[in-house]
């Protein structure tokens, strides 16, 4: 029989698939949240669009269950999610997008 797929890339590669249909889009900052990165493209974790956080998020805990390694050590970083110009930002860093 063949062997089962790997969990941590089956997430790695949902995570990516997420990020890449993330639209940023907002009307409200009510419509953005944060993520933290389960891949190493996704820096320390990010700002988008809340529908493809909360994606990110599911994705994130089921990583994490599978015991997955984190692709690298992050310092604390403060999300302050916001919607500015039709764009999820993050407020607290002088509304850089993220990642």
């Amino acid at each position: 029989t063949p062997a089962a797929p790997d969990p941590c890339a089956v997430h790695v590669a949902d995570f990516r698939a997420a990020m890449a249909a993330a639209t940023g889009r907002c009307t409200d900052d009510d419509e953005c949240g944060c993520f933290n990165p389960v891949v190493e493209e996704a820096g320390c974790g990010g700002i988008t669009d809340r529908a493809t956080s909360d994606r990110l998020g599911a994705i994130e805990i089921a990583w994490r269950a599978a015991g997955c390694r984190w692709p690298h050590q992050c310092g604390p970083w403060a999300c302050t999610p916001a919607c500015r110009d039709g764009r999820c930002v993050n407020a607290g860093s002088g509304g850089r997008v993220l990642p």
